[in-house]
Formats: C-alpha cells, structure tokens, sequence
C-alpha cells in the first residue's frame, strides 16, 4: 500500500510586492502549525483608457470619415484593384495621380512634378484660362459662348459672344 501526503502550494508573491512570505514549517511530521501571513496593501497597475476609438473617426455602417487624418509623407493609396472587364483602379502617389479602366487604359493623369494633366475623356469647366491669362475660353456678358485670344494684355481675336 502506498502513502500519499498532500502537496505543500507557496504563496506567490504580487507582481508589483517586492516583499517576501514566510513560510513557518510545522512543528512536527504529525502535528501542523498554520499561522496567517500579513499581506502588504497592493496597487494595481493604472489602466490603460483609449481616449479615440476608431468610432470617432471613421463611421463603418454609412462608409463615411467623420475625423481628419495625418497622412505620413511617404507610399501611396490605391482605391480598387484594376482587374479585365471588371473593375479600375486609381492610384495617389507622390509622382502622381492616375486612373485605368476596367479594360487597363488610362483614363486621367496627373503628373505632381510637372502638372501634366491627360484626359482620356471630355473635360467640361465653367471657363478656363489658360497660360499667363494669353486664353479665356467662357461665356459673354449676353450668356453666349466666346474664346477670347489676348496679345500684350490686349484682346486682339474674339470667337463668338463678342460682349
């Protein structure tokens, strides 16, 4: 027949209690004595609180941004995935702006170096003006539509709307 005694189980001490627990030994093998240990007060560690969740900036269920965000000046953004006959993509980069279609052709670009702009479509404004004001493409005084061609500061060819 084999005897089994009970294990003996050491307090562990507090994470942060650099104080040690006596361990008073019995007596005797058949007599035990237990006494109470003092426990020191204990703090516990200070919480942690996130004073932004991401509930503040970013609205999940209508897809909307309701914060502003730091962009760190370097990589890029890419808004979907240019895959055939599916869907484009457009790319934002430090070179640049530029869009492909679902058939992989450019449809825009924007060079931030140069300021190139290419159009694969129509490109419709209110007016323009273009060069150091050489060009007014807009509208007349009466509503109608005119080109306006300037030489030295003055209008020396006016197609259409003359007013």
């Amino acid at each position: 027949m084999t005897t089994l005694f009970p294990d003996t189980i050491i307090d562990q001490p507090f994470p942060s209690d650099q104080t040690t627990i006596e361990q008073v030994q019995p007596a005797s093998a058949s007599q035990t004595q237990l006494s109470p240990t003092v426990t020191p007060p204990r703090s516990f560690p200070e919480p942690v609180i996130a004073q932004h969740t991401i509930g503040d900036s970013l609205d999940t269920q209508s897809r909307r941004i309701k914060g502003t965000f730091k962009l760190d000046k370097s990589g890029g953004i890419q808004i979907g995935q240019q895959q055939n006959g599916i869907s484009g993509e457009v790319d934002i980069t430090p070179s640049g702006i530029s869009a492909v279609n679902e058939n992989n052709e450019t449809t825009f670009a924007i060079d931030a170096n140069t300021g190139d702009a290419t159009f694969m479509g129509n490109l419709q404004a209110g007016s323009l003006i273009a060069g150091d004001s050489d060009i007014i493409i807009g509208k007349g005084n009466n509503g109608g539509g005119r080109i306006v061609i300037f030489n030295n500061g003055l209008p020396s060819i006016v197609i259409g709307d003359p007013s």
